[in-house]
């Protein structure tokens, strides 16, 4: 099963990236676009397995990014 979860990504003005997951309320951030995704990505990944309960069973994430 899959999952797919929208990502916005920010440059802030000392030119780090933050990555944000609207529908988890999750952020993460990094020195390119590819880091800060892949951090949130792990993050994501964490919440689903410490609420694993609340899903049917963890699946690939694919996300979009805004």
């Amino acid at each position: 099963m899959k999952r797919y979860v929208d990502i916005e990504i920010y440059r802030g003005d000392d030119n780090i990236y933050i990555a944000c997951s609207p529908e988890f309320d999750i952020y993460s951030n990094g020195n390119t676009q590819e880091e800060a995704v892949a951090k949130l990505n792990k993050k994501v990944n964490e919440f689903i397995d410490k609420y694993d309960s609340v899903f049917d069973a963890r699946g690939d994430i694919n996300y979009t990014v805004h």
